[in-house]
């Protein structure tokens, strides 16, 4: 009984020692802005890819920062290749070497980084199998599946069949604005929407949509 008491109270003391010496170290900042050569110093969202590279979505173009130095994407006008707009304000990256990219009213940009080469999707009213709209708010990869939110419904893009399958509140939808997706350890999705969060999924072809979570605030 005394040697377990001596060893709990060596392993506090030491405890105790190294809590004060990490509150002790001192926190640094390091600020990148144009200067550095960010394309545009308003940021939106920040990824970072299977190779290690920080990618940044900006108001300006998209941007890959190496640790030293930024290298941008901005539309190619006239090239019919390229990112689809300069507004990107969402961005994930698979394990597929694959930056998926949000815009603001040009849709959604993958880029291949082994390829350099941008694919473009966009809403379109006669392809029922398109995006359901063009202002993407949040992005998810999951395995040969992306989870795409946008300000008119949620969507799950199939990268084989390279299809949109696209749901509304009419569908169970709890609000038809996405404003984010997380995907659990257990790899249950959850989208947040205006209305709360939501936990969904995508069995044998179908949504599926389980429960809503929101916060009722009265005055």
């Amino acid at each position: 009984m005394i040697l377990m008491m001596l060893r709990l109270s060596l392993f506090l003391i030491i405890w105790l020692v190294a809590l004060k010496v990490v509150s002790q170290m001192p926190v640094t900042f390091e600020r990148f802005t144009t200067i550095q050569g960010l394309p545009q110093n308003s940021i939106f969202s920040i990824t970072q890819d299977a190779d290690g590279f920080i990618w940044v979505a900006t108001y300006d173009g998209l941007s890959r920062f190496d640790g030293s130095h930024f290298y941008s994407h901005k539309p190619e006008p006239g090239s019919g290749s390229g990112l689809s707009s300069n507004i990107t304000v969402s961005i994930s990256a698979d394990h597929q070497h694959r930056i998926w990219i949000g815009t603001t009213g040009s849709g959604l940009s993958m880029f291949d980084t082994k390829t350099l080469r941008f694919e473009n999707f966009q809403a379109n009213a006669s392809e029922t199998l398109a995006i359901s709209n063009n202002d993407i708010l949040s992005i998810l990869p999951q395995g040969n599946r992306v989870w795409v939110g946008t300000a008119l419904g949620l969507n799950l893009f199939d990268i084989q069949q390279s299809a949109f399958y696209s749901c509304f509140v009419n569908n169970g939808l709890v609000h038809n604005q996405i404003n984010a997706l997380l995907e659990t350890l257990d790899g249950q999705v959850w989208v947040a929407t205006p209305a709360g969060i939501q936990r969904v999924g995508w069995h044998n072809g179908r949504f599926s949509f389980y429960e809503t979570i929101s916060l009722e605030i009265t005055g």
